[in-house]
Parts: structure tokens; C-alpha cells; sequence
């Protein structure tokens, strides 16, 4: 069983191939900007998805899509977008970049872990209450015997 090409501008041997989801659209179209300016319609199938093949195009060509003769508008599936969030995309070999930043360590976990209202929390603050009401009314034998006896071990050694 094959793999899906991912979504977005994958290069592949001498081109690019386009895949976009675009449930709904009647027809989406790849608009390269860079290094030529041309338009490249997309085939449809069932489920949605927009895809072609643009042969002689590689890394580092610009590009956006129209749908439904709307737009252009960036890849939603872009890896790489040099002129911010609403300029055009930019086809990426991720095999080919070279990273910049090395691996840090992972930030230390808290000494106790946070505690949140959980059940347990909740049961103990109902048997507070209970010991409180009781111990003011005098009855300490109740107060001895609903304290367990793991937490006494835990709170006193």
C-alpha cells in the first residue's frame, strides 16, 4: 500500500507536483511567479483534492494558487514563505536545507508535578470539611479514626 503524496510543492526528479485540498472549489489553478510567470490549472478528484504535475520547475520557484478564479493565495500547506504570511510560496526541498539552530535540551520537568482538581483532591477536601464540623462539636475519636493512616505516614514520617 503507497503513501499519499504529501499536500503543498513537492519536487519530484525534473519538476514540481502541486497537491492542494480544496472541498467545494470547481477549479484551482497553480500561478507561478518566479522564474516565469505562468498558470498551471490542477485535476480534481472525488475527495476534494487539486493536483498536478509542473514539469522544468524546482527549489526556489514562487508560487500561489487561485480557486475558482479567486485570489492568489498562498499555499496553506507551505513549507517555506520568504515574503511573510500573505506573499507568495516557495517551493522547498527539505532534503536540501541546511538547518541553522542546534538541538537544545529539553526543558526540566517541575520537581512535584501540579495538581489539578482531581477526584482525590476533591474526596479530600469533603472529608476536611467533616473532620472540621466534628472536631468542633468535641468528637475526637472521629477525627483519629477518618485520617488514614498512609496520610499520617506521609505528613508526619
Amino acid at each position: 500500500m503507497s503513501r499519499p503524496p504529501p499536500k503543498g510543492a513537492c519536487p519530484h526528479g525534473d519538476g514540481v507536483f502541486f497537491r492542494v485540498w480544496a472541498p467545494g472549489k470547481r477549479e484551482v489553478e497553480v500561478v507561478i511567479e518566479d522564474p516565469e510567470h505562468r498558470v498551471i490549472h490542477l485535476g480534481k478528484s472525488p475527495d476534494g483534492m487539486f493536483s498536478g504535475f509542473v514539469p522544468g520547475l524546482g527549489a526556489g520557484a514562487l508560487y500561489r494558487y487561485r480557486l475558482d478564479g479567486q485570489g492568489p493565495f498562498p499555499d496553506p500547506a507551505s513549507r517555506f514563505q520568504p515574503q511573510g504570511i500573505h506573499g507568495p510560496s516557495e517551493v522547498m526541498e527539505p532534503a536540501r536545507f541546511s538547518w541553522t539552530t542546534s538541538c537544545t535540551p529539553a526543558p526540566t520537568p517541575p520537581r512535584e508535578p501540579l495538581r489539578g482538581p482531581s477526584r482525590d483532591n476533591q474526596r479530600e477536601k469533603a472529608a476536611s470539611i467533616r473532620m472540621r464540623r466534628r472536631a468542633a462539636s468535641g468528637d475526637a475519636r472521629f477525627i483519629a479514626s477518618a485520617i488514614p493512616l498512609q496520610f499520617m505516614r506521609q505528613e508526619w514520617g
